[in-house]
């Protein structure tokens, strides 16, 4: 038997007045991952490199890191997996930073 994860089945269209692809925490911003910049000169990055936050075990999201709602406006309501229904998902990509006194 194939089984599928809810990620497996979403395909476009999206909805018309889907967020930007790319935003900051309040999807009104339109940025990229490129577009972070530090605060300022006292910090650093610790790697290159972007991860996807994963809480599937606390069910805010799932296995791909995937958080579900049935409309944009909903994401403000607690975080959860995908369930019947649900319209939008996001996913909160993440990158450690540190203050540069505290380079090795």
């Amino acid at each position: 038997a194939t089984s599928y994860r809810a990620s497996d089945l979403w395909l476009p269209p999206y909805l018309k007045d889907d967020t930007y692809e790319w935003s900051d925490m309040t999807n009104v911003v339109k940025v990229t991952k490129d577009d972070i910049a530090l605060p300022d000169k006292n910090w650093i990055w610790v790697d290159d490199w972007w991860e996807i936050e994963v809480n599937a075990d606390l069910g805010t999201n799932d296995v791909d890191g995937w958080e579900y709602a049935t409309d944009f406006d909903t994401f403000s309501l607690p975080p959860r997996s995908y369930q019947r229904g649900d319209l939008c998902r996001r996913r909160r990509w993440t990158k450690t930073r540190m203050t540069k006194h505290l380079q090795k």
